[in-house]
């Protein structure tokens, strides 16, 4: 009878799932391609995201179609190494992401804030990049 009393302490039991856990990163499969980025006569362009997009970079919403997340995206170039990028669905801001180019320029740190998930939880990260070539027709190098 005793033995029947410890049933619902092992019920209880946490599952070998329920954890915190860390990504291990060597795991990760990035992309193969570069990250390819442009302003070029007051617009910016993304050439490889998953939703090639240009809009005008003057800080405005601009519309955007075939993105599942965003309607609208603003791209403000706050200097020649520094730029916000704003995603809004709807008029809520769903994204928010800050590029930062290093004074070498062959660095650059993205931070990034997005909550357009089906749940709205916030994350939050950083992502770096190494620069691999200038694009060589962007009148500014900031790409």
């Amino acid at each position: 009878m005793r033995a029947l009393g410890l049933v619902p302490a092992v019920c209880a039991a946490q599952s070998v799932i329920d954890g915190t856990w860390k990504t291990d990163v060597s795991s990760i499969d990035f992309p193969a391609k570069p990250s390819v980025f442009v302003f070029k006569d007051g617009a910016y362009e993304c050439k490889t995201c998953a939703i090639p997009v240009v809009v005008k970079a003057d800080g405005k919403d601009q519309k955007v179609v075939g993105d599942p997340y965003a309607d609208t995206l603003a791209v403000k170039i706050i200097d020649a190494s520094h730029v916000e990028i704003v995603s809004k669905k709807g008029g809520k801001i769903v994204a928010r992401s800050k590029y930062s180019v290093s004074t070498d320029k062959n660095s650059m740190q993205h931070e990034y804030t997005t909550n357009s998930s089906v749940n709205a939880e916030v994350v939050k990260g950083t992502t770096s990049y190494a620069r691999i070539a200038y694009d060589k027709a962007s009148t500014t190098q900031m790409s």
